[in-house]
């Protein structure tokens, strides 16, 4: 999806997959924007410029040094005058830990500032659910008093059937990626429940 925000991109040219994660080459956002293989938003690191750390109109790079943090190494290809793809310049790229995961409270509740859907943002508490037919698993529900409008601008992606990815998550000191796939629950048919894909669960 075009655009400037998160998750989206402008004009990407090339993808490059690292440790089961994607790597996009944003060209019109000047960035590198890092997916789960689901494509849950990790992260992104660049802006315009021709020093360390900065970008011009990446189409295509070679990756090394990836960790959750700390420096990139990166050999980005750009476009000459001439149109053609120029030599490979090294440029080393400082990326500091997430600081937009979510946090998951004693409670297990986690706050959701704001998810898109139709068009529209919202924000809301997520209350941990313990269901009675499958207590190994996590659940979740959307307790409808904390519901407001969505506030910030990373908006969680409410997919078509409805599962949300949960690209970054902390909790007692570690960090998670994962996605919630909706649960219609027998006990609660009005309500709004999602359970953990476990699947889908990393560790960052």
């Amino acid at each position: 999806m075009r655009g400037e925000k998160n998750e989206k991109n402008y004009f990407p040219k090339t993808h490059h997959f690292h440790s089961g994660n994607v790597y996009v080459a944003d060209a019109g956002n000047h960035r590198i924007q890092k997916f789960t293989s689901s494509g849950g938003f990790i992260g992104k690191w660049g802006t315009y410029g021709t020093g360390d750390g900065a970008l011009n109109y990446p189409y295509s790079g070679m990756y090394n040094g990836f960790t959750a943090e700390g420096v990139y190494n990166v050999a980005v290809f750009a476009r000459d005058g001439k149109g053609t793809l120029s030599l490979p310049v090294q440029t080393s790229v400082t990326v500091p830990a997430s600081t937009d995961c979510l946090a998951v409270a004693s409670d297990l509740s986690i706050r959701v500032p704001c998810a898109e859907y139709s068009g529209n943002e919202y924000g809301f508490t997520l209350g941990f659910y313990r269901n009675p037919d499958d207590p190994s698993g996590y659940y979740w529900n959307l307790i409808m008093a904390t519901l407001t409008t969505g506030e910030g601008t990373d908006c969680i992606l409410f997919g078509s059937d409805l599962s949300m990815p949960m690209s970054c998550v902390s909790y007692n000191g570690a960090q998670y990626g994962f996605t919630l796939r909706f649960y219609n629950n027998p006990y609660d048919p009005s309500g709004y429940y999602w359970k953990m894909d476990m699947s889908t669960l990393v560790v960052k």
